[in-house]
């Protein structure tokens, strides 16, 4: 195998499990979620905004956030051997859930590329009332109590973080302080006695 090929990676987390009731649609959850955060800063930073001050009801008319992914690519990203079909189908109950959302692409009438958005409100609310919360992630009805606590909280953005991923001075992004020069060792002895 070459060096340079990026090797795959497929989590299951337990509170998507819990929550979908199946770890299979918890694994393709959890690959939207993956992408969602890839979208780039801007489409990111839009979807952060507008699941910070909607309602969960109000899935119309949301710009951030959109992943775009065929079927086909959901059943090889996932390594478990399903077919375009069985992902297709694990998409549209993850909908009928109401976890994630799709349209059609809105700009380009011609491409037929479902597209996919998380719910991260749903997410969060049935997850908090299952008593987990979603790691990774700040939950967003903890952090609209705390805002509407203080009225002079600072401006936040990406859930909450005081800078974004993107911009700051301590990302691992070419930043002056990212990790690429710094080798770490790490040793073990191996004993068989």
């Amino acid at each position: 195998m070459s060096k340079n090929i990026k090797l795959k990676r497929v989590v299951i987390k337990e509170e998507l499990v819990e929550l979908t009731g199946n770890y299979k649609l918890a694994l393709v959850l959890n690959q939207l979620l993956y992408w969602t955060e890839r979208v780039g800063p801007k489409r990111y930073n839009l979807f952060a905004k507008e699941e910070k001050n909607r309602n969960i009801e109000d899935t119309e008319n949301l710009k951030g956030g959109w992943v775009y992914k065929k079927a086909e690519e959901i059943a090889e990203e996932l390594m478990i051997g399903v077919t375009p079909k069985t992902a297709r189908n694990w998409l549209k109950e993850l909908e009928d859930q109401g976890y994630i959302l799709s349209r059609k692409n809105p700009k380009e009438k011609w491409n037929h590329t479902k597209q996919y958005r998380v719910n991260l409100l749903k997410i969060q609310s049935d997850l908090q009332d299952l008593g987990f919360n979603l790691e990774g992630y700040i939950n967003i009805f903890e952090d609209r109590k705390k805002s509407q606590q203080s009225p002079k909280s600072p401006k936040r953005n990406n859930f909450g973080s005081e800078r974004n991923n993107y911009d700051s001075e301590r990302n691992n992004y070419g930043s002056k302080r990212n990790n690429y020069g710094t080798i770490t060792e790490i040793t073990s002895d191996n004993t068989t006695k």
